[in-house]
């Protein structure tokens, strides 16, 4: 089922134009242009020190692969953001593409690694316990330090796409080519999708449109952390905060011309919506027929067929 969805994913008809529906203190409606759009896919490793992590990781990767392709066709920038990674792929042509970038000055300095936390606007406390590990292991393999920060193989790196873990880099390369408006997607939605140099906080800062793709990240979080709750109620309380105070998030399917994808809004009850891809092939083709099934609720399944 998942190689399934992901051939077709390919296959979709680039968009002239991403209409996006956005969630953030309710909801949205947006058109971004293509030529306007870039694509980050942040820390996609092919190791980590949390297995459970390197798991998910690894199931992740073809559907961000997908997504980004679809992307890539419809004319947006992909840019590949492996943070201390970008050292693998030194003189390839994705590399030159960053560094030939003029120079454009911020309007801040701009730090290499993690950034303070809410540095430029006030936030609430953030939902999940920071900074005691995340690894829902008991016991995680060392530090995070001890294991490649290459790039997951199976993500594609097309040689128009850049590679990069410089946020001025990336900054350079955005304001040259125009880019207004940039989307985020791999690990964390806790973590480095927000408290990177690249990531929302500082984009948004730096005065760019941002969004989360909330069903192609993870939580880095261990239930036995405060608040003590699921790793599906603990994204959820993620994406609730990051909402309410940093940007919006949206879903892979509103990128990809109004196609709804079976697993595309089931983030709010399971961590890995295509968790178990025999049920739901069970469902999509008993009840709803292959191009049925728009929205499946883990509880409740139902179809859509408008």
């Amino acid at each position: 089922m998942l190689a399934l969805f992901v051939a077709l994913l390919t296959l979709l008809p680039p968009a002239d134009a991403f209409n996006l529906s956005l969630r953030a203190n309710g909801t949205s409606f947006v058109v971004w242009p293509p030529s306007e759009t870039a694509v980050l896919v942040v820390d996609m490793w092919v190791e980590h020190n949390c297995e459970p992590s390197a798991a998910r990781i690894r199931s992740l990767a073809p559907l961000v692969d997908a997504f980004v392709s679809s992307l890539r066709d419809a004319g947006a920038m992909v840019i590949h953001a492996p943070s201390q990674g970008a050292h693998f792929y030194l003189s390839t042509p994705q590399r030159e593409i960053m560094t030939a970038a003029p120079h454009s000055e911020p309007p801040f300095p701009l730090p290499h690694l993690f950034t303070v936390e809410a540095i430029f606007a006030p936030e609430p406390p953030f939902p999940l316990a920071q900074g005691d590990g995340g690894c829902d292991a008991p016991d995680a393999r060392g530090s995070v330090e001890e294991f490649s920060k290459q790039q997951i193989e199976t993500i594609f790196i097309h040689p128009f796409d850049g590679i990069s873990d410089d946020a001025q880099e990336i900054f350079n390369l955005f304001l040259a080519r125009g880019i207004r408006r940039v989307v985020l997607t791999g690990v964390h939605v806790n973590e480095c999708l927000i408290k990177r140099p690249f990531g929302a906080r500082m984009l948004r800062a730096l005065g760019f449109d941002v969004v989360i793709v909330r069903d192609l990240t993870d939580v880095f979080y261990d239930s036995r952390s405060a608040p003590y709750v699921s790793r599906s109620e603990a994204k959820r309380l993620a994406l609730a905060h990051i909402e309410r105070h940093i940007c919006p998030t949206t879903t892979s399917a509103e990128f990809l011309r109004g196609f709804d994808w079976p697993w595309h809004d089931l983030d709010q009850s399971l961590t890995w919506p295509w968790h178990d891809l025999a049920w739901l092939g069970h469902m999509t083709s008993r009840e709803c027929g292959w191009w049925g099934a728009a929205s499946i609720d883990p509880i409740a399944p139902k179809c859509n067929l408008s």
